[in-house]
């Protein structure tokens, strides 16, 4: 790859920005279609969603003189999942199986380990407060808040509050909401602030199981992803 595409390539995955990598093959002696077991000449460049080639799915084209094949690239998502309860079980193995890197974070020992979270790819157990500032959350990260109490929730949704997570999700009941959000409106963050988290968390299913839980927040995680990215496009 050249210097240049490589450049580019690094500054989509920077910015967050899906994009191709396009492989153009054509035929070393003709420069032309190849055909089968003949030699090849191959060029690659980076196109960005906005542009009018851009494909969101892999695919082989054929073209007037050569093959281009579109891959697209983003870059891995993180979801940081704060909280080790059943609930956090469950959307760990299910987010990590839709593609997002799922780090998990418990003041617990018990509640913060490989055992427990077998899916994920980074546990960790210290204080949230302590924790979270190492993370550098990005526009790449999405915060799901799954602890067991009001000052829990009000600590880490504050400090996620001041990053930029394409996605903040909060887990209890509409008292324990309620209590966070006028908490935070009182020391200084506006409505519109508050209004970008996502409370209660997950889509509307009907859900009650820890399971059935998790499965509403993933789906929510992939609309918003879908959103993001721009693939809800490819219909």
């Amino acid at each position: 790859m050249k210097k240049q595409t490589k450049e580019h390539l690094q500054k989509c995955l920077f910015e967050g920005k899906v994009c191709n990598l396009v492989t153009e093959i054509s035929s070393k002696e003709t420069g032309g279609i190849p055909e089968p077991n003949t030699n090849v000449i191959l060029k690659r460049k980076i196109i960005e969603q906005t542009e009018e080639d851009f494909s969101y799915q892999p695919i082989l084209r054929k073209e007037e003189n050569a093959y281009r094949f579109f891959e697209p690239i983003a870059k891995e998502e993180r979801l940081i999942v704060l909280g080790g309860g059943h609930i956090s079980g469950y959307l760990c193995e299910f987010a990590a199986k839709t593609g997002f890197d799922v780090w998990v974070v418990d003041e617990r020992e018990e509640f913060s380990n490989r055992e427990r979270f077998p899916h994920a790819k980074k546990v960790i157990c210290g204080k949230f407060t302590d924790v979270l500032p190492t993370l550098n959350i990005n526009k790449n990260d999405y915060v799901a808040i799954v602890t067991r109490g009001h000052s829990c929730d009000a600590d880490v949704e504050r400090f996620a509050l001041r990053t930029p997570a394409s996605y903040i999700g909060v887990v209890g009941s509409k008292r324990k909401t309620r209590y966070v959000r006028e908490k935070l409106l009182s020391e200084g963050f506006t409505e519109e602030e508050l209004d970008q988290v996502y409370a209660p968390i997950g889509i509307e299913i009907g859900s009650e199981t820890p399971a059935e839980i998790a499965i509403s927040i993933a789906a929510q995680l992939i609309q918003v992803r879908a959103d993001k990215t721009g693939m809800k496009k490819k219909k």
